[in-house]
């Protein structure tokens, strides 16, 4: 089945994909030697906050490392949820 969204819903959804773009964008500008993917999950996750996103990292905290991919956090510059949706 097809569920069509509305353009209020639309919006929201084109709202959280700017600020994934930001985010990768604002990440990957510190990218540098010796960087630990911990640091750059803390940072994204302090961006996307700073612009009103809730980061999914802090939701996938209460998953098991075994159920995560390679046992490793999510990225949060990847997923991440809006206060808005």
């Amino acid at each position: 089945m097809i569920i069509r969204k509305s353009e209020r819903e639309i919006e929201k959804i084109a709202g959280a994909g700017v600020l994934v773009a930001e985010t990768i964008a604002h990440v990957g500008s510190l990218l540098r030697p010796g960087i630990t993917t911990d640091e750059l999950d803390a940072v994204a996750g302090d961006y996307i906050r700073e612009r009103g996103g809730i980061p999914t990292s802090a939701e996938t905290s209460r998953i098991s490392s075994s159920e995560r991919p390679s046992g490793r956090r999510l990225s949060t510059a990847i997923f991440l949820r809006t206060r808005s949706l």
